[in-house]
């Protein structure tokens, strides 16, 4: 089977591994990053 999605934190090497790897998946940033540097850019 392969991977459809991989859910990461916006670090660079693991879209670069990703990409590599498993460049059928789609991937997402975990909702828990993007909350924080939500919340990190408006404060």
């Amino acid at each position: 089977m392969r991977l459809r999605q991989v859910c990461a934190d916006g670090a660079n090497w693991i879209a670069t591994v990703v990409r590599r790897h498993c460049p059928q998946a789609h991937l997402a940033l975990d909702p828990f990053h993007v909350v924080k540097w939500a919340t990190e850019a408006v404060c």
